[in-house]
């Protein structure tokens, strides 16, 4: 009495019963009235509904044979057991979770297992938080790894940590985590910090603990416009004042939302001001508005800490004002990174390679060659691929070598 309809065109005819039973998410949405929400099906009983869902066939054919009285899939490869798990966790079929989850413990079975194996059951567990599931194949492949071990950087423990099933869907701060327990085989969690170094909260002021709109420079008095960010704060701000930080020929800037008049009245207590839609929460929103007024004493960019350059709201700020147009906030904060470079290249690498700029990227990594093994732990490598920070440490091994073929 449903279809379910996947984003390669095929449509499974399921019953609403079951797939309640087998899952919350449908249930509720079962639960809901449906008159022609999804459309209609092109062919069968008539009104059917119809649900897209956004996995392909494969994987949604895998998922409902644990939903009905059949025999369970037969997984043949890492990637339907990897897009059937993301699925089942998205609707929550909690006994497909398990049996998933169980099978691709199944796959790495003890100490001496094949490495490409436990790798990709490790990155597979880092994408979907599975802690339990990460650390059984971290414990499985660190015996191997530490027998492989030889010369050159493939064969060093970075290198034997990683595979390219990893570069996306595990973090640079995952990665560094492996490579420290199999080198020292310390307990430790993979994918997320422990406790002890997760990000300290910057210092604050008692102006910046107050509400935004009573800070500097929301309580100037002239506004013109209201930002409504995500979580809906409103941010008085003078236009003329922000459209002078913003390139005019930037697609879809500022300038541009502005000129074409996506803005809509207000007829609350915000004094009729027009307001403009922002996609930013309140904390990114603010701080990019702050970056594009003149600065306080001491607050500016130039006295911003390294700590402050690389904070996730800064990062989430500067990639807003790129997407708007704002080059002078863009082009202030990478003046600020280009000198930091000297001072803290490891720093500046990570940054760099959170906003692409492939230049600092390349000299932040220049930078760090003379210097020991870049192991550092900093709160951005959470936010950040592990190919990033794999690539940093093949390049500083080749670097180190050619320096000692030389000595």
């Amino acid at each position: 009495d449903a279809i379910l309809r996947t984003n390669d065109n095929v449509d499974f005819h399921v019953h609403k019963l079951v797939l309640s039973l087998a899952s919350p998410v449908f249930e509720s949405m079962f639960s809901l009235p449906q008159p022609s929400l999804y459309g209609t099906a092109t062919s069968g009983p008539p009104k059917r509904p119809v649900i897209p869902v956004s996995e392909d066939s494969t994987t949604i054919h895998s998922l409902l044979r644990y939903s009905y009285p059949i025999p369970d899939p037969i997984f043949p490869s890492f990637d339907l057991l990897d897009s059937a798990l993301g699925a089942s966790i998205k609707y929550q079929f909690t006994e497909a979770t398990a049996i998933i989850t169980k099978t691709l413990r199944d796959r790495v079975p003890g100490l001496g297992v094949q490495a490409s194996i436990a790798l990709h059951v490790f990155a597979i567990a880092c994408r979907y938080g599975d802690e339990s599931l990460a650390s059984h194949a971290a414990v499985s492949c660190r015996s191997t790894v530490l027998s492989q071990r030889g010369t050159g950087f493939d064969h060093s423990t970075a290198g034997l940590c990683y595979s390219s099933t990893m570069s996306d869907c595990v973090s640079a701060g995952s990665y560094l985590r492996f490579i420290q327990y199999v080198e020292s085989g310390a307990q430790t969690t993979f994918c997320t910090p422990p406790p002890k170094v997760n990000q300290t909260p910057l210092p604050t002021d008692s102006e910046s603990s107050t509400e935004p709109k009573k800070r500097y420079p929301f309580n100037i008095n002239g506004a013109d416009l209201l930002l409504r960010s995500f979580d809906g704060v409103c941010l008085p701000v003078q236009r003329a004042i922000l459209l002078c930080n913003v390139d005019p020929d930037a697609d879809k800037s500022f300038a541009w939302l502005c000129r074409d008049n996506i803005i809509s009245s207000s007829n609350d207590t915000a004094g009729d001001l027009p307001i403009l839609t922002m996609k930013e929460d309140s904390g990114v929103l603010s701080m990019l508005v702050t970056l594009c007024y003149p600065p306080q004493p001491g607050k500016g960019l130039l006295e911003w800490s390294a700590e402050q350059l690389c904070d996730g709201v800064a990062l989430c700020a500067i990639k807003a004002a790129r997407k708007y147009g704002f080059n002078s906030v863009v082009q202030a904060y990478l003046s600020r990174i280009r000198y930091l470079i000297p001072q803290d290249p490891l720093r500046a690498y990570f940054i760099s390679c959170a906003l692409g700029w492939k230049d600092e990227v390349k000299n932040a990594a220049i930078r760090l060659a003379y210097r020991a093994t870049p192991n550092k732990y900093l709160p951005i490598l959470e936010s950040l691929p592990a190919k990033d920070y794999y690539a940093l440490l093949r390049f500083h091994w080749a670097c180190q070598d050619t320096i000692r073929t030389h000595l």
